[in-house]
């Protein structure tokens, strides 16, 4: 039995898919065996008219110059460790870092075109990978 809110669950097994909270969620049933850190991923997003690639260029480790379905392109992520699970802020460093990696790809786009910047978090468990397995 697993209790939520005030409603008691009767079920033979419950999927932890919380992402980032889910070291939480697994310590309200006494599972403390994992931690989660959130790594903050910043984009930028460029108006058509950025002179961008019209095809995907990846670049190690894991960042990326992109077109998009609707024309635009994005350039993007960074790749940082954090400790709040709820800053989605974008920082002056990040645009600087995304600017310098996208003109080694792609060193005609214009960054006078970007519409907007945005930064999303990923979830980065201690044990470094999913955690597919009972909880003891």
């Amino acid at each position: 039995m697993v209790t939520a809110g005030y409603e008691d669950i009767i079920a033979r097994r419950v999927v932890n898919a919380a992402g980032l909270f889910s070291d939480d969620v697994a310590r309200m049933i006494g599972d403390d065996s994992f931690t989660v850190r959130p790594r903050k991923g910043e984009y930028l997003l460029m108006d058509r008219s950025a002179k961008a690639p019209k095809y995907v260029i990846f670049q190690t480790p894991s960042r990326l110059v992109s077109p998009t379905v609707d024309g635009n392109s994005f350039v993007g992520p960074t790749a940082v460790d954090q400790t709040d699970k709820t800053d989605t802020s974008v920082s002056q460093e990040g645009i600087d870092q995304l600017r310098r990696m996208a003109k080694k790809s792609a060193p005609e786009m214009d960054f006078r075109n970007v519409i907007t910047s945005f930064a999303g978090l990923r979830a980065q468990p201690s044990t470094g990978d999913f955690i597919i397995r009972p909880s003891e």
